[in-house]
This record gives C-alpha cells, sequence and structure tokens, in this order.
C-alpha cells in the first residue's frame, strides 16, 4: 500500500509594499510579491518539519510539485505567487495532486475571508504565534519558529475539517437592525451593542494598520474589509468592509 505524500506549507515574506497592498488582480500581486526570507514545510508521513530559505527554494518547489495533497492557509492567494514571482514556480502545485487550502474552504463556508488568526481563535481558542511586524523583526532561527507554528495550526485545521470538525465563523458586521448604530467610516455602523454579550457601548473600533498588516489581514483586506471592532467586555470581534 502505497503512503500519500501530504504536505502542509507556509512561507514568511519580507514586508508587502504599498503597491502589493494595492494590487486588484492575481497579476499585479504576482509582480509586487515580497520576497520570501524562510518557508516550512511538515511532511505527514514521516512526521518531519522541514525549511527552506531562497537560497534552496528550487528544493522547496520540487517538494511541493512531487505531492500527492499539499494543504495551506491562504497558500493559493498569497504563498504560491511569492514562489511564483522570485523563484520560478511554474504551473500548478501540486503538479498531479489536490491542493488543500483551508483559509478558500472556510471563506467558502462563511461568505467571507478569514484569518488564520480567526480561524484557530475560534476552533482552539489560540491565537497564530506572532503577527504583523513582529514578524519583520525576528531573526532567521526565530522566524523558523513562528512559521512552523503557521504549518501545525494549518494542519490541525485540516484535521478538524476532515473530521466534520472545523467551526466556520458566522458573518457580522453587516447584518444589525433594531438596535441604534454609531459611524465607523462614511456609510458604515457599528452596533450600540455587543451582539455575542450584548453589553451596550462596549465595543472598540479598530483600523488595521497596513504598516502592521498580517497575512491574514491582507487576504481580509484584498477583499474589502479595514478593520474590526472588539467588545471591551468579552473579547468578541466583529469585522467591518469597504
Amino acid at each position: 500500500m502505497m503512503t500519500t505524500k501530504r504536505l502542509t506549507f507556509d512561507i514568511e515574506t519580507e514586508p508587502f509594499s504599498q503597491s502589493f497592498l494595492d494590487a486588484d488582480s492575481e497579476e499585479g500581486r504576482i509582480k509586487h510579491a515580497p520576497k520570501m526570507r524562510v518557508a516550512c514545510v511538515f511532511d505527514e508521513s514521516k512526521d518531519e518539519y522541514k525549511y527552506y530559505t531562497p537560497d534552496n527554494s528550487d528544493a522547496l518547489i520540487k517538494e511541493l510539485l512531487s505531492a500527492d495533497e499539499v494543504i495551506s492557509f491562504n497558500g493559493k492567494g498569497f504563498d504560491l505567487l511569492v514562489l511564483k514571482k522570485h523563484h520560478g514556480l511554474n504551473g500548478r502545485v501540486p503538479k498531479k495532486g489536490e491542493h488543500i487550502d483551508i483559509h478558500f474552504i472556510m471563506t467558502d463556508a462563511a461568505g467571507f475571508r478569514v484569518s488564520l488568526d480567526k480561524a484557530v481563535n475560534l476552533n482552539f481558542g489560540e491565537r497564530k504565534h506572532t503577527n504583523g511586524r513582529e514578524m519583520e523583526a525576528l531573526a532567521l532561527d526565530d522566524l523558523k519558529i513562528a512559521c512552523q507554528s503557521d504549518v501545525s495550526q494549518t494542519y490541525r485545521l485540516w484535521l478538524a475539517h476532515m473530521n466534520e470538525k472545523l467551526v466556520i465563523p458566522q458573518r457580522t458586521g453587516r447584518e444589525w437592525s433594531g438596535s441604534e448604530n454609531r459611524d465607523v467610516a462614511p456609510g458604515h455602523h457599528m452596533p450600540n451593542e455587543c451582539p455575542h454579550c450584548h453589553d451596550v457601548g462596549s465595543l472598540k473600533f479598530i483600523e488595521w494598520d497596513t504598516e502592521e498588516m498580517t497575512e491574514g489581514q491582507f487576504a481580509d483586506y484584498i477583499s474589502g474589509l479595514y478593520g474590526s471592532a472588539a467588545c471591551q467586555t468579552c473579547s468578541y470581534e466583529i469585522d467591518f468592509g469597504f
């Protein structure tokens, strides 16, 4: 009986340029895609993690192409663009197998984009290892740890999905009625009370700073989200869009 070669991967990059953030097509994002700093791959069949840098990115691409299944979180919308721009990836990953993108699965089910941080918080009660500009400041060894954590969390989300236990967030932020709303941006409103704990006046709006945007927030940003509101009582979060 042949063993399925199933790989889970993630890439950490240099900071995004504003041109990359502003791009409104895949071609534009490929053109302005940031460079890779480190990649991590988990091989389920061997129960081991491998790390790749720009110096051996050809080995990373060869590994991904040869898999029977590849698992990622927004790999189709981000990581593969980096490999196509800077490291010679041509064609689909894997070459003959299936690419299972948990971000796409959750987005399709929820009706809006879901970040890794939100996904693991909802499913496991934990947060993404490192966010925002903290990644930029990490030395290579620490960056490998953060990247491995993202890969591990993505793999666990896939396990939950395969066992039909993946929790999908519900749409919030645009479906309010019957209560007084407060403006957070022209044409957009924040509810007067938290929809989770119903504490009145407890929501605080937080506009995302593109200089400190995480990969997950970038995925949300390009789909039209620009900020969130957090309940000061129960920590419930709501995303707001353009």
